[in-house]
């Protein structure tokens, strides 16, 4: 059986008495074995027992003055290790040993048991508030902390009443500014909220420190020792491999003495203050980007990667002169990939090595000597970004990859490590959907089941699907001779478009048996509104795995299905009652105000269809309907001219038609070559003949050229021929016509030397009617192009009394939008269509997407699974013990980088998780 928490405390006594086993006669007497085997046994397992447990002693003896909870206990966590019994009947002391005394492990154990309530709470138990609210916000400068990372905070006591000393690290992600920009932040007086209600002074915590140690930046997380006022941390700086790279801090003292600065006022370590800060520049002047540094507190031991493949180790840390080894094999050179960017590092203590991954996608593991084992490729495009993540009770390791090597989805791969990783090897994989190659897949999380389970199993939480909207999984887990990951069960997503979210965390509320999962999304999630980025904070409760029909939180511009239900921010679950489920019906882009009856979510939108010309090859009459509307292509027409032959033209006489010649001549050898020639007759009837069939190219007195390109002639009126442009359209409106008689030859109704086609008293060429519903297909001398045509169609609908518009967009399209009583669904059955050849609808047959308002029905409070708004998003979340109230507890995180107050260290606190 597994001894509950009041059994270990007393183990240590009872094994000394196993030990004095010699000392009962009574009970030595009924000894069935001989009596010295029995009684060395029984004082040799006893002796075990003792040493063991009474090295546990945070379990087992008095709590310590002070747990550290940062980055690293996200991803170093332990199932169940069993009881020392156990462990004899495997052979496995040893690592049971390492496992239990494990600081980590020391602390994950005392969290989970819960704080015990206390009293002190101001707050008005007969008002109901939002499960997830925010208390403070506090200012980290210019910047807030880069994706992935996490603060760190030190809490003195896990059992008693929250010491308003705790504090909390926030690192930085700007460029340090000496007296204007802190490179890392602590705050205390921690439990506070705006209304002066916490278990603290006052409605805002206050400075810790705030220190400048240079111009880097700190990207990565900070790691806390083992007592106060230790925090080591990197400052990223681009490294140059000669005499510029990253420095590896390690700070103590952090806090004390005198000023220890204000975020607008940054100070150094050291100056006016008795804090110490050791800056190492990392061998090899490399650049670190992304790894965050590791811990062993029990070997005193740092580990840290680069951005060049190289594994650094440092050690003294805390308790000497901090320094880098460089020797011994160490900086190890693990990665020797192309673009081989090192994520942070996990140490096994059971099996002391070193586990870390590259941007190319493979995952190592390192040994004493900086040997590294390489294992087969896991990932591709972004590779490996997150640290893997280890159990060392049940020797497994996850790797979460964004793409997997064979570019077919984002993916969670699982090894056995009891003895390390086989090169080459790949483990176990579970696929997630789609894949991105620029989009990471950051650390999920177990639930309490996996915790708590005798035989490594329960489920593994991921917010995946790196190729779309970011959505929980659930893995299952179970284990045979490894981890075995079982089907994948989707639950709800958490954004509404193509983003990364934030890694999970869990948290067990051990006086109600409660399992919670906290995440967050940088936008287009339950926050969005007209003027920020839309993020979230979000909790689960994952006491029972969520499945596909958990409620996830309202997400702007999202199809959402008929009587879809949703987690509000006010922690109630609404049903959309009205409108889900209608084609291309959506939820609005302001999140609603949401209340306890019914909420109007978005605006309405009208039905509408986008038009494409595709060919302009469009003839009079062509038609478009919408609905009763019908648009018709109006046919261009042809400009013409009449030409009155007003007495006998002298030879010669020269007339000129867009460019060709025609001469009246008295005596056929003087007619040119080239040029139709007309003979001067007496009679005007003649001339007017003799005209016409010298243009149309069918009689000349010379031999003719051919007919005139560009016009054709018929007979008008007495002694008037009448000529027309043969192409339609606007473009023969500035022919030229020339005469060298206007006495004789008149243009126009005029004695013109010179004019155009169409002047006067002719008739100019028109495109076609652009008068409503006609629209003109011809431009010029020619087709007008789609672009135009697209255009005309947009204005043939002006003033139509249908209800319907159309507007021009762009190129060879424009959209059709039912308006007036079509608006809404209604809308969606207006037919479309028409005899326009070279055009298409989309869609086809009928307007559609025409909504109106989404309608959420409020139904019942939830199970305590809440939303809350957060513009940019949050970085890693801690949750401890320690909330203002009863049945509460802090979330902790700083907000990724943005604009004004987002750049902020945050706690929440959320209702039900004490």
């Amino acid at each position: 059986m597994k001894f509950s928490m009041e059994q270990r405390i007393r183990m240590p006594q009872i094994a000394f008495r196993m030990t004095r086993w010699n000392a009962y006669p009574k009970l030595y007497a009924c000894c069935y074995e001989p009596c010295g085997v029995r009684t060395r046994t029984f004082r040799f397992t006893g002796m075990i027992a003792l040493a063991v447990l009474a090295a546990v002693p945070l379990l087992a003896q008095k709590e310590a003055p002070g747990f550290p909870e940062d980055w690293s206990h996200h991803h170093v966590v332990f199932s169940n290790p069993g009881t020392l019994a156990d462990a004899s009947r495997k052979g496995t002391i040893e690592a049971w040993h390492k496992v239990v005394n494990d600081p980590r492990y020391t602390f994950q154990q005392m969290k989970r048991r819960g704080r015990p309530p206390f009293h002190k709470w101001k707050r008005d138990q007969g008002t109901q508030e939002a499960p997830l609210r925010r208390d403070w916000s506090a200012t980290l400068g210019s910047a807030g902390v880069a994706p992935d990372m996490f603060p760190a905070k030190w809490t003195f006591s896990a059992t008693a009443t929250p010491n308003c000393s705790d504090y909390v690290v926030f690192p930085v992600n700007a460029a340090g500014a000496a007296g204007s920009q802190p490179n890392i932040v602590g705050y205390q007086n921690l439990y506070v909220n705006a209304g002066s209600s916490g278990s603290c002074p006052g409605s805002a915590p206050t400075i810790l420190f705030s220190y400048y140690v240079g111009a880097g930046t700190v990207q990565t997380s900070p790691v806390l020792g083992s007592a106060v006022g230790q925090i080591a941390y990197v400052e990223s700086i681009t490294g140059d491999g000669a005499t510029v790279g990253s420095k590896f801090h390690v700070l103590t003292g952090a806090g004390t003495g005198g000023s220890n600065g204000t975020v607008a006022a940054p100070v150094a370590p050291g100056t006016g203050n008795n804090a110490t800060d050791v800056a190492i520049t990392m061998s090899g002047f490399v650049s670190v980007t992304r790894s965050s540094p590791f811990y062993d507190s029990v070997n005193e031991v740092m580990y840290l990667g680069d951005d060049s493949g190289l594994l650094h180790k440092f050690t003294p840390v805390f308790n000497g002169a901090p320094a880098e080894v460089t020797t011994g094999g160490w900086p190890a050179t693990v990665s020797t990939q192309t673009g081989k960017i090192l994520t942070g590092p996990v140490y096994d203590p059971g099996t002391g090595l070193v586990y870390v991954g590259d941007s190319q996608g493979y995952l190592y593991s390192v040994n004493a000597t900086g040997t590294p084992v390489q294992s087969g490729q896991l990932g591709s495009g972004t590779g490996i970004v997150d640290t893997p993540l280890l159990d060392p009770s049940a020797e497994t390791l996850y790797v979460f990859v964004g793409d997997n090597a064979g570019g077919t989805g984002s993916a969670v791969f699982a090894f056995n490590v009891s003895g390390g990783i086989t090169g080459g090897s790949t483990g176990s994989t579970a696929t997630l959907v789609t894949e991105s190659a620029t989009i990471p897949l950051y650390d999920g999380t177990f639930d309490n089941i996996y915790f708590t389970s005798s035989t490594n199993a329960g489920n593994l939480y991921v917010c995946g699907n790196a190729g779309g909207n970011p959505t929980l999984y659930v893995i299952p887990i179970s284990y045979s001779s490894g981890p075995v990951l079982g089907s994948v069960v989707t639950g709800p997503a958490v954004a509404s478009s193509n983003i990364v979210c934030s890694p999970l965390t869990e948290f067990y509320n051990a006086s109600t048996s409660t399992d919670w999962l906290f995440g967050s999304a940088p936008s287009t999630s339950c926050g969005a509104s007209l003027t920020t980025a839309g993020g979230c904070v979000m909790s689960f409760n994952i006491t029972t795995a969520l499945t596909g029909t958990t409620p996830g939180p309202w997400t702007p511009s999202t199809a959402f299905p008929a009587n879809a239900e949703i987690v509000d921010t006010n922690g109630n679950i609404q049903e959309c009652t009205a409108e889900c489920g209608v084609p291309d019906a959506e939820s609005g882009t302001v999140t609603p105000s949401w209340t306890t009856g019914t909420t109007s979510d978005g605006t309405g939108t009208n039905a509408s269809a986008i038009g494409t010309v595709s060919a302009n090859s469009a003839a009079g009459g062509a038609t478009v309907t919408i609905g009763t509307l019908t648009l018709t292509a109006s046919a261009p027409t042809r400009a013409s001219s009449p030409i009155l032959i007003n007495s006998e033209p002298p030879g010669p006489t020269t007339m000129t038609l867009n460019s060709t010649m025609y001469d009246w001549r008295l005596t056929q050898t003087n007619c040119t070559a080239g040029i139709n020639c007309i003979e001067d007759l007496p009679t005007l009837a003649t001339d007017q003949t003799s005209l016409i069939d010298a243009i149309n190219g069918t009689s000349c007195w010379n031999t003719c050229i051919g007919a005139n390109p560009s016009v054709t002639a018929t007979a008008g009126a007495t002694d008037t021929v009448i000529i027309t442009a043969i192409t339609p359209g606007t473009g023969a409106n500035s022919d030229p016509l020339v005469t060298s008689s206007s006495t004789s030859i008149q243009y126009n109704g005029g004695a013109f030397a010179s004019t155009t086609l169409g002047a006067g008293t002719g008739t100019l060429g028109t495109n076609g009617s652009s008068t409503p519903p006609n629209f003109p297909y011809w431009s010029g001398s020619a087709a007008a192009t789609t672009a135009a045509l697209a255009s005309n169609i947009a204005a043939a609908a002006a003033g139509n009394s249908a209800n319907v518009t159309l507007s021009y967009v762009s190129g060879n399209t424009f959209i059709a939008t039912g308006t007036g009583t079509n608006a809404g669904p209604v809308g969606n059955s207006v037919a479309i269509g028409g005899t326009l050849t070279g055009f298409t609808w989309n869609p086809t047959g009928f307007l559609a997407g025409g909504t109106t308002p989404l309608t959420w029905t409020y139904q019942s409070a939830s199970n305590g699974q809440t939303t809350a708004p957060e513009p940019t998003g949050s970085s890693g979340i801690i949750v401890d013990n320690d909330g203002t109230g009863p049945a509460e507890a802090n979330i902790y995180f700083g907000t990724l980088t943005g604009t004004g107050a987002t750049n902020s260290g945050v706690k929440m606190t959320q209702s039900g998780l004490q």
